[in-house]
Formats: C-alpha cells, structure tokens, sequence
C-alpha cells in the first residue's frame, strides 16, 4: 500500500510556465530573502528563534509555503566566511530554463521527472519518481517498512531450515533447504541495502540536508564552499524531525 501511495505521490513539483501562465517567463524579483537576525524574532514571524546578533540568515518568501523547504526556518548560526560562501549563489535570482520558471534555493529540475523539484533528494527509479520535500516522509516510511519486512523474512527463512541426521548429512542440509537458503540470503542483500538507506536517510532528516547536497556537495553552488562539517540548513534534531513528520 505505501509502495502504491508513493509511486503516485507528489515529491513537491514546481508548476512550470506552461502550467501556471500566471508566472512570468524571466524572474523579476529574488526568490530568497536575506535577512539579518536580531535579539528579538519579528513580530509577525512567531516561528523564527532568535539568532545571535548579527547571524545572516536565508529563507523562502512567505508565499512559498512548505514547498520552498525553508518557510518560517532561519538558517543556523554560521561563521560570516560561511554565511557569505551559502549566499553567493542564493541570494540571487534563481531561474530554471527548462521549466521557464523563478525557483527556490534547493529546487532542483529532474529530466526524468521534466519538472522542478522542491528541496529535492533524488530520483528513485524503484518508485518510478523523485523524492523531494512533499514526500520524503512516506519514502522514509516505506524504507523503514521494507526493512521491517525483510528482517521478518530473515527471521521466517531461518526458522525453516530442516537438519536431517544422516552419515551425509552436510549435503543433505544444503539439498532439503536450497529453497529456505535462497530465501535467507536474498532478505539478507534486502536488508543490508534497506538498513544502509534507512540510517543514510535518518541522518539526513536529523541534519536537515537531502541526498543530492550530501553526494554532489561540491557541485552544489549554495555549499560548495561550506565547510563539510556545517549543516546550515539545520535547527536542531528536534526541529529537523518536526518539519519532516508533522
């Protein structure tokens, strides 16, 4: 059921020109704001904490909502040399060609999908998809679920092995269990891959980063020059866990 729910759900596509002709065909503004943080949260912002003095912080506009993947989230607090290196790219325009649309810091446009993804991860070609901000919850979910399953069907494969008590009785384990056998160690190659994917992605929803940022750091222009050891995305586990879960 979540293998079906999650091949046919949204990843977070961003309409392009022709579905959306309200959009104009070049950007006209920037689509990331830069602001200062003070002692004091805005007003009208109840979900930004409040930074140390003087921490330079990007978000999306507010008429992004959840699909800019930064709405109501101030950046972490960085080194100024840091905060400088993650603006150099994001504080200008942001435009996709493909699309012909004004994207986000963290979209990203898949040729398989032929759409802008936002705050995308990857393209997933068992789901027939990509992973982005609107579903990586229930990708999370299946991933979690298949490895659940798997360590059953270890566990279910196992408990069939018949050993019969013979003066051959090694080739007789290895011919009266291949069909148990086989099963053991296709759920085991199962669930060495799951588990790997289930703690990668885990990882990922603590610190607040996506595949792509992790695996192509250094081609990412937003990151390229962060230290690898700063998730400026982040605000703590908690709320990492929060943004993604609820």
């Amino acid at each position: 059921v979540l293998y079906l729910k999650l091949t046919r759900s949204d990843p977070g596509f961003v309409p392009s020109a022709a579905q959306n002709p309200a959009q104009t065909s070049q950007p006209t503004g920037s689509s990331v704001s830069v602001v200062v943080a003070s002692d004091t949260p805005p007003s009208d912002s109840p979900h930004h904490p409040p930074n140390s003095e003087g921490h330079v912080s990007t978000h999306a506009p507010a008429a992004a909502s959840r699909g800019g993947g930064l709405e109501g989230i101030e950046l972490a607090p960085m080194e100024e040399g840091d905060q400088a290196s993650l603006l150099e790219n994001g504080g200008e325009d942001l435009y996709c060609s493909y699309c012909d649309v004004k994207t986000l810091l963290r979209t990203r446009h898949c040729r398989d999908c032929g759409q802008c993804i936002y705050t995308f991860d990857h393209h997933c070609f068992w789901i027939g998809t990509c992973v982005g901000e609107f579903n990586h919850r229930l990708f999370y979910a299946y991933l979690v679920s298949e490895f659940v399953t798997c360590l059953y069907g270890c566990s279910l494969s196992g408990s069939t092995f018949s050993v019969a008590h013979s003066n051959h009785w090694t080739r007789t384990v290895w011919t009266q269990n291949v069909g148990p056998l086989f099963a053991l160690v296709t759920s085991l190659a199962f669930l060495v891959m799951l588990g790997g994917l289930s703690f990668f992605h885990t990882y990922l929803i603590c610190t607040a980063q996506t595949s792509f940022e992790v695996m192509r750091r250094e081609r990412v222009g937003y990151l390229k020059h962060v230290p690898h050891d700063v998730h400026p995305f982040s605000r703590g586990v908690w709320e990492n866990l929060r943004f993604v879960f609820f």
